[in-house]
């Protein structure tokens, strides 16, 4: 634990020299001076970035039972050994696709890379839901992987992108707070489906229910974003 803790506080470091070393436009920097005095909700929350941060938060809804509950499900499948594999196999794999998808965003848009982002995320947790053996725990690690790889970093995109530069830092705190918010909802509203049909019902019938319907509110948002455009421009 001291080997980790030592592991995670240099890494923290690395990571706060690295975020500095780069000068940010002035316009983020030195953002527009405030009108009203003390505090305000748009000070925590960006308006514009709600809807991409409501989505992603969804995303991490689901991801929020794998993460839960995975140590109790892999135990009562007798995989419980195999549990840092999973994490192992999930995490490698965010990092081997993360070039091509952040590559294939910036160049054909978001939607390149979220609807097959939905697709593999539903199918990696009706995988998981399914597993039996050490090989298919991987896979289903491998298949979540690529799924939660997409959708996590372009939902994180769109909430920045939707609001002005310098409401970047609000924008970005607004994506997060999403995120905490629904892992602990997930970890609560989850553990009674879990209790009262089991893990395979939660993570085959709810989980990729929840990822159809996220679908389902990116097309419309999506849809609505476009109308909106073209009606503001010149």
């Amino acid at each position: 634990s001291i080997a980790l803790f030592a592991f995670l506080t240099a890494l923290a470091a690395l990571t706060f020299l690295a975020a500095n070393a780069r000068r940010l436009p002035d316009e983020v920097v030195r953002p527009a001076r405030r009108q009203k005095k003390g505090f305000h909700l748009s000070d925590f929350i960006e308006r514009r970035s709600l809807a991409p941060a409501l989505l992603g938060g969804m995303v991490f809804f689901a991801y929020g039972g794998v993460l839960t509950f995975i140590p109790l499900y892999a135990k009562s499948l007798g995989l419980q050994a195999e549990t840092s594999l999973f994490f192992v196999v999930f995490a490698f794999v965010i990092i081997l696709t993360r070039p091509v998808i952040g590559r294939l965003f910036d160049e054909k848009g978001p939607d390149w890379t979220v609807y097959p982002g939905f697709a593999c995320f539903a199918v990696g947790m009706l995988l998981f839901s399914q597993v039996g053996t050490t090989a298919g725990l991987l896979v289903s690690a491998a298949v979540l992987g690529i799924g939660f790889g997409a959708l996590s970093p372009a939902f994180q995109t769109l909430a920045v992108e939707s609001a002005p530069a310098a409401r970047a830092g609000v924008a970005t705190a607004t994506y997060f707070w999403s995120l905490d918010i629904s892992v602990g909802l997930a970890a609560v509203l989850l553990s009674f489906v879990a209790a009262q049909f089991g893990y395979a019902f939660m993570y085959g019938i709810c989980c990729t229910a929840i990822i159809f319907f996220n679908a389902v509110l990116y097309f419309i948002w999506r849809r609505t974003h476009r109308k909106k455009q073209s009606t503001t421009m010149p």
